[in-house]
């Protein structure tokens, strides 16, 4: 091998050496981007998570079928004894007015000095 030889083959290791060093640097940011964009999907799964979990609870606490169904039958029944109520208040009236005809008729008897 002559020094020219030498001074070639170093020179193309030089230069691999370099090219190499530079995809290694390629590859290296690329693999930094790449975990960086990692970790904001991960921030943003997480945030997910947590809403997912806040809407699971949210619905948990809402009544089921059978809660509905059973307040649906205690508001037929209120319905039922507010018609009661309203018939016994009518009742109630209809003795009211016979009775304010009666004390009208006695007021009337005493105011006219016949009594």
């Amino acid at each position: 091998m002559t020094a020219e030889n030498v001074e070639f083959w170093i020179r193309v290791l030089g230069f691999l050496l370099s090219v190499g060093a530079m995809l290694f640097a390629y590859i290296r940011t690329r693999r930094q981007d790449v975990d960086d964009r990692l970790k904001a999907l991960e921030g943003r799964a997480d945030k997910q998570d947590a809403k997912i979990k806040e809407v699971d609870q949210t619905i948990k606490s809402l009544p089921e079928k059978d809660d509905i169904h059973n307040m649906e039958i205690a508001i037929t029944k209120l319905v039922g004894k507010i018609d009661v109520m309203g018939t016994h208040v009518e009742g109630q009236r209809e003795v009211m007015k016979r009775v304010e005809l009666v004390v009208t008729r006695h007021e009337e008897h005493l105011l006219s000095g016949k009594g």
